[in-house]
This record gives C-alpha cells, structure tokens and sequence, in this order.
C-alpha cells in the first residue's frame, strides 16, 4: 500500500509541474531606472481618490476630490481586479484531486449445487447377499432333508412310480414333543443357519445452497477536471478492492441403511391324514414300514434369530474463498449545493479480477445403533477459479469542503458486472455473482 501511495503521489507532482509549465512565464524585470514603453506611469498613493458612485449626493462643504491627470495631461483609468472562485475546499482549485477511502460491498451471493460422491461409490456397508440353510433342499422336489431336530428322508416308495400314495415317506423322524402340534395337527421342524444383509437408499438429494455475502474494502481515485468540456466536469480513474466473506456450507444429503439378520427355516408337515405321529423322540427307517408324512413340506417359513442395523450417511464440508479487484473509468458531473458542499453523479464502466478457491471435503460414516460413528470413506478435492469481468455502474456522494484543498465525502452505488464465476468441487458447482452494491466514506486532496 505504501508502494501505491507513492507512485500515486509523484504521478500527482508531475501533472502538476506539467500544468504550471504551460502557465505564461513571468515578464523579465526592467533595468534600473528604465521604465517599459508600455508600463503605466507610477502614481502617488496619496493621489489616488476614488471616484463617486453615480447619484451619491456630496456631504456639504465637502467638495468632490478631483483626480490628480498624469503626466502629459492623460486621465489615470481605474484597473479592474479580476475575481477568482477557487473549487470547494479547495485553495487554489487546480484541477487535480486525490482520494482515498474505506468501502462496504453487499448484495453479492455464491450458489452451490450438487449431489454426493457416495452415491456412485461402492456400497459402504457392504455387498447385500442371503445364504439360505443347507441340507434341506427345495419344497418343489422330493430330496433328503436334515434338520436341527430331526430329519425327512426318502425312503424306496416316495419317488416310485407305481407307489399308491406316492411323495410320503416314513424314513423320518423328530426328537421333541413340542414339535407337534395338535391343534393345527402339524409336524415343524427346524433347520438354523440363514444368513443374510440387506441394504436399503432412505436419501439420496441433491444439495442446493445460496448464501447472500458481503466484503470490506478500500477505494482509491484520481480525477482531473475538464473545464474545456464543462466547468462541472471530470474524468475519474478509480481502483477498488474487496474481500469477500468466507462461505462454509455443510450438508448430508445421502443415506442408507443396512440390516444384517441370522434367520432359521420352519418346515411344517401335515398330519391330520394320520392322526397323531408317535410319540418323541421318533425315527422312521428306510425299510419301514412306519408312520408315513409326506416328503415335501407343506409350508415353509423364514424365523429370524439375531438381527442388527446401522445407517450409513455422508457429511459434506465445502469451504469457499474469494476476492476481487476492480478498475473503474467514467465522467463525474459535480453539482454545486453550497460554496463547500457538492453533490455528484458518476455513471463508470470497471474491469474486475475476480478469483474464489474451493476446498470440498465428504466422509462417509457408519452410525451404529447406539450411536457410535465410524469413518467408512472419504473423499477430499481443491479447486480454484479466476476471471476477469466487464461491469457497467453508477454511483452518487456528497463532497464537504474542509479548506487547504482538503474535503471528506461519502458515497455509494451499484455495480453490475457481466458474469459470474463458476467452479467445480467435487460433485459440486459453485457459481459466485459479484454484481452489488456499495458504500464508502472517502478523504481528498486537491493539488
């Protein structure tokens, strides 16, 4: 800042060493004793009398002055003394002017929209499967079935032709009484070892977050009159920089579930042709003969014996970075409210810098039943974006004189600028709109 105070100040010098060049040079002094052809004699001051206003009336006895002739006997002719109305607050109003100033910036938004990186990842949970007991084969075809308690085998009728009542066996048995029950005149038994996981999508959303940001920041001008064009006119070269507030956004837009259950499977058999089995335990043989049930169960059902469920859900971090530095150019038309006060209007056309960093930041966590969270993935991307932008603004401020060239104003405006900034973290976009408005207090000097 002190480098740009510095250029600024003997850029200021120069433009006015330059414009005083170009001021007539003073007139050489005459030589002792020599008066110039075209100087006007020297009159005694003691002679000089002012000449009474038209119409005054004359005080009695005193009687007009007369106006002492000069040499040769030539009428000494009033000089008229030129009036010069210096700029306010300013003491010699030479064109130039300085200022310098703090800014507010509002009105600016940043606009973030995306999805998750964990809906295209693997799942976190793991792959869902089911693995279903073993040894009691399928309820379509006859087959030799284990249970945890008992068994139903085939024995040389169940699948022969010219069985009278094929599909029954009596190479079976079971081992509790529980097992039967009379009411529904049933057989059950029981074969444990199911296993299975399950997974299931209860969110899957994109994100969309908009958030209003403002910005500190520090103007600096130089304008010059152009009295040739307009005595209320001037050009004016200004520099402004912002910095924009830091956006954090947070959210969890995905979630799934995961279930993993033990489970056995219940075979029921029919008896009620039978009447009731022989009492447990029981065990059929091949040959037989025995008490005859059939070979295929006639309903079959899942029991689940231990069963637990956790979630899985993202978190998403993004943290957004940004500035701006703007150039502006435009006419300034300065209206006079009193001897030290002016208002102006400045219509600007800016080029602005603008630049944003993003750091994206999702971890995929396992929530327990209880609560408790473990890290199950993660993912982690920077980006940064930088653009410069045409603007089109206005502004208005108030200028107060303090006297010595020096004044205090405030202003404020608009500036609208022709795009935004886009960038990509992640599976997220950020858009950043720069247009807004401003306001200031300033301190210049005139030179």
């Amino acid at each position: 800042m002190a480098r740009l105070w510095l250029v600024i100040a003997v850029a200021g010098a120069a433009g006015r060493a330059w414009l005083l060049a170009q001021e007539e040079p003073p007139a050489e002094p005459a030589a002792a004793g020599v008066t110039p052809p075209d100087a006007a004699p020297e009159v005694p001051a003691a002679d000089l009398v002012p000449a009474a206003e038209p119409g005054a009336v004359p005080l009695p006895g005193v009687s007009e002055p007369e106006v002492a002739p000069a040499e040769g006997g030539a009428p000494v002719e009033e000089a008229e003394i030129p009036l010069v109305v210096a700029a306010p607050g300013s003491a010699k109003g030479r064109g130039w002017e300085l200022r310098a100033g703090a800014l507010y910036r509002g009105g600016m938004d940043v606009d973030v929209h995306g999805t998750s990186a964990a809906r295209a990842a693997a799942p976190a949970g793991g792959t869902p499967f089911r693995r279903a007991p073993r040894g009691i084969g399928n309820t379509r075809t006859y087959a030799d079935r284990t249970y945890d308690d008992g068994f139903v085998n085939i024995d040389p009728g169940t699948a022969f032709p010219g069985t009278i009542v094929p599909g029954v066996t009596w190479f079976w048995g079971y081992e509790n009484a529980s097992q039967y029950s009379p009411a529904a005149q049933t057989l059950s038994f029981t074969k444990g070892g199911g296993e299975s996981l399950t997974r299931s999508v209860v969110r899957d959303q994109t994100w969309d977050r908009s958030d209003d940001i403002e910005a500190p920041g520090f103007a600096v001008e130089l304008s010059r009159d152009l009295p040739s064009l307009h005595p209320a006119l001037s050009v004016v070269l200004g520099f402004q920089t912002f910095w924009l507030d830091d956006v954090e956004a947070e959210a969890s837009p995905y979630e799934e579930t995961y279930t993993h259950r033990q489970y056995a499977i219940v075979d029921r058999y029919d008896t009620s042709r039978g009447g009731p089995p022989p009492p447990a335990p029981y065990a059929g043989t091949y040959e037989g003969p025995g008490y005859l049930i059939g070979n295929r169960p006639d309903s079959r059902a899942a029991v689940t014996t231990a069963a637990a469920s956790w979630r899985v859900r993202n978190r998403i971090e993004l943290e957004i970075e940004s500035e701006m530095y703007q150039f502006s150019l435009g006419p300034r038309l300065a209206l006079p409210l009193h001897p030290r006060i002016s208002l102006a209007v400045d219509p600007f056309l800016s080029l602005a810098y603008v630049s944003a960093d993003a750091e994206y930041r999702e971890e995929l966590q396992s929530v327990a039943a209880d609560g408790t969270a473990a890290s199950a993935a993660q993912w982690r991307e920077s980006a940064c974006e930088e653009d410069w932008i045409l603007g089109l603004g206005v502004r208005a401020g108030v200028t107060v004189g303090l006297g010595c060239g020096w004044s205090v104003g405030v202003l404020g405006g608009y500036d609208w600028l022709g795009d935004d900034l886009t960038l990509a973290a992640g599976p997220s976009t950020v858009e950043l709109d720069p247009s807004g408005y401003f306001a200031g207090v300033t301190l210049g000097k005139e030179f």
